[in-house]
């Protein structure tokens, strides 16, 4: 190969912008790259000062810190040279830090603050290093490697440190001087971000300090010097989660309940699919409600200096605090934590279902991650959160696994405790009982002298009313039990997209086989092809048969079946559910015990008690799925009672917590024990509806190592 046809990839002059001023979000951002430096040279604190000179025509912007500094070798091989892996490969700093800066970049977001930068370094043996960069350099020369950046070197007695002044012009003033109703907006949003940049839960040992210095901002030579701490992770809180999951899956929590005021606790342990390494997850929740904001304030809850609060001040500081952070070696990972910056989608989720789901203001999270070479969850180059990658998936969903099972039991205390609650009937129930009011009606007439006569025509009026009302009642009931049935095979749609995907692939496939094979008899008549052409269409049957099967299941929840109620056989109602399910029950190996007479028989809409019962069987199967057991067993058992019957179905899968028995919300729409995105919440809530409307009442009852329902006549219970 000639030398003539070797050539070099040559970054132009303005390159230096791309991975610098282009690639980071704000100035904000770039000062928080530029602070993660002084961390990374091991210095106790920064100072980050803003300073306007007296003919106020720029603004200085100068960030020290007080660490080792930067030898000549490592300003000319690595400050100057771009994308340098030296902190990738180094991980820890001379004293023990995990490198922040792994990307080689973040030194080049000075160009983003200032029009120029006057770097000054000394190292640890007193050499001193200085750099000059005009940044408008860059875009005068065509190839990087042409601009000439001025570096000198000389001996010094001062102490270890780097020194960054960066000068910025009018326009950059005016970013950091313009104000709003709560004073300089820049500078508090820059405070507020080096608040939350540092984690709360960070190790005291490590001590690294930022302080935030303005000059000359209100009036000549003042100097305001204000410390940043990070935002306090409450010690008052309403609901909190805390805990590991190790990179194998095996998770240890513990949940908080402190809403009465008194420590409520409970050990969780979890096993979920963890593809991002070890991850630790602390969440602490709010209830907002301005009777909860003053229990909150009651029990002592403070700003950062020890000052008590009032509720708009309580709803203030939770507001700027809120937000599940992501973390890294004590660092977060911007925007992943921002007040506004809903990463987990929780107020998208709440808006479906309020009364269960937290909301992203509610919420203040801490959430530590490993490494990247560790865990696979990658910083996006423009320091604007994680790459969307099969990692970060992950994160989310063990994240949702979490905060779900904090939903679970802050609902079912709220529910517990709802005074309301205690003497709540189900919404359809007594509607149209119009007894009391007759008798009321009754008394009055009578009390003020009005005839008998005149009184028998009013409560006859009354009961033409009734009896109209009980026609639409029943309209509405069959029209509910309709959709509830359709929202039922909703729910099992996995089973038909699983057995109907073998046929419906073979009828895609085969068309053109059976084409070619017809052509081929017709053109040449032989033994061999008329065989071919019959083998396929063996297995075209084959296949319509296990589609008319998958259909002929279906039907029992399908709209003409939802008419009026009748006389249906509770062992074929059974069988009918089971059905549905039969494959996937095969295809996990659970053992089905089925203990009914064949003669029991009940006066009921047969669709409603498919509802109830597929349901019941769907969540069997997904949490002996989920949980894989080393019994996979789904009971059922019935008893012929003298008003009816008593159903129990008991399974191996997934214990139902005491609380949510207790209080009930078990059955409330929405309530959902189901990763985020896989339940609706739906199901056990359709099948109490279902059940009512038949004069039966399903109810969970407490069961170690699974879940245990009991579905009776409402004669037994009230018995």
């Amino acid at each position: 190969m000639s030398k003539d046809n070797l050539h070099k990839i040559r970054p132009a002059g303005r390159h230096i912008f791309t991975i610098g001023r282009d690639l980071i979000k704000d100035p904000q951002a770039a000062i928080i790259e530029l602070v993660k430096n002084a961390y990374d040279a091991d210095s106790p604190s920064v100072d980050i000062s803003f300073e306007i000179p007296e003919k106020k025509d720029k603004i200085i912007i100068k960030i020290k810190d007080f660490g080792h500094g930067m030898t000549k070798d490592d300003v000319l091989n690595k400050w100057l040279v771009p994308s340098t892996d030296n902190k990738k490969k180094q991980k820890h700093s001379p004293k023990g830090r995990i490198m922040q800066g792994e990307k080689g970049v973040g030194r080049y977001a000075a160009s983003l603050i200032g029009n120029d930068l006057l770097l000054d370094t000394v190292d640890k043996n007193g050499n001193k290093s200085q750099i000059y960069i005009n940044w408008d350099e860059f875009n005068k020369y065509k190839y990087l490697d042409e601009v000439n950046i001025l570096v000198e070197f000389s001996k010094v007695s001062e102490p270890s440190g780097t020194e960054l002044i960066a000068t910025g012009d009018i326009e950059q003033l005016r970013y950091w001087t313009k104000k709003d109703i709560n004073g300089w907006e820049s500078i508090n949003e820059l405070k507020k971000e080096l608040k939350k940049m540092l984690s709360p839960n960070k190790d005291p040992k490590d001590i690294f300090e930022i302080n935030l210095i303005l000059k000359n901002f209100e009036g000549e030579n003042e100097e305001i010097n204000s410390p940043v701490k990070p935002f306090p992770f409450f010690d008052i809180y309403d609901y909190r989660i805390y805990g590991k999951f190790n990179k194998n899956g095996k998770g240890k929590f513990k949940y908080q309940n402190f809403k009465s005021g008194k420590l409520i606790e409970e050990n969780i342990n979890l096993n979920e699919d963890v593809r991002c390494g070890n991850v630790e997850i602390d969440i602490k929740v709010y209830d907002r409600e301005p009777d909860a904001l003053k229990n909150l304030i009651g029990r002592g809850l403070t700003d950062e200096n020890g000052a008590y609060l009032n509720i708009q001040e309580t709803k203030n500081i939770l507001n700027a605090a809120s937000g599940i952070g992501v973390y890294r070696n004590g660092f977060r990972i911007r925007p992943l934590g921002d007040p506004g910056f809903d990463w987990l989608h929780l107020d998208t989720q709440r808006v479906q279902n309020p009364s269960f789901n937290i909301g992203n203001n509610q919420v203040i999270g801490i959430i530590n991650i490993e490494n990247e070479d560790k865990s696979g969850l990658e910083e996006k180059s423009a320091r604007d959160g994680l790459k969307e990658n099969e990692a970060y998936k992950n994160l989310v969903d063990i994240i949702n696994v979490i905060l779900n099972v904090l939903e679970r039991k802050r609902f079912d205390y709220r529910r517990l405790i709802d005074e309301q609650n205690k003497n709540k009937i189900h919404k359809t129930e007594g509607l149209l009982d119009y007894s009391e009011a007759e008798k009321e009606i009754e008394q009055v007439l009578l009390n003020d002298n009005i005839s008998v006569e005149t009184t028998k025509k009013v409560l006859n009026v009354i009961s033409k009313t009734k009896k109209k009302k009980e026609e639409v009642y029943s309209n509405i009931s069959e029209h509910i039990a309709k959709y509830e049935g359709q929202a039922t095979l909703g729910k099992i749609m996995d089973v038909v997209l699983h057995e109907a995907r073998k046929p419906l692939n073979f009828f895609s496939n085969q068309i053109k086989n059976t084409e070619y094979w017809a052509n081929q008899l017709k053109d040449n008549y032989s033994e061999e092809n008329l065989n071919n052409l019959l083998d396929i269409l063996s297995d075209y049957k084959l296949n319509t048969k296990l589609l008319t099967s998958l259909f002929r299941r279906l039907d029992p929840l399908s709209s003409k079946n939802s008419s009026s109620k009748k006389k249906v056989n509770i062992n074929k109602i059974i069988k009918q559910s089971i059905n549905i399910f039969q494959n996937k029950i095969n295809d996990l190996n659970i053992d089905l015990i089925i203990n009914c007479e064949p003669d029991i028989m009940y006066f009921a809409r047969e669709q409603d008690l498919i509802v109830i019962l597929t349901n019941l069987i769907e969540n069997s199967i997904y949490w002996i799925e989920k949980n894989n057991p080393n019994k996979k067993i789904i009971s059922i058992s019935v008893q012929k009672k003298l008003e009816g019957f008593e159903l129990e179905i008991i399974d191996t899968g997934e214990e139902i917590p005491e609380t949510a028995i207790d209080s009930g919300s078990i059955f409330e729409p929405g309530y959902t024990s189901k990763p985020k995105g896989t339940g609706s919440g739906l199901g056990l809530a359709l099948a109490g509806e279902a059940a009512l409307r038949n004069n039966l009442y399903l109810k969970a009852i407490s069961h170690k190592n699974g879940a245990h329902f009991k579905l009776e006549t409402k004669e037994v219970v009230n018995d």
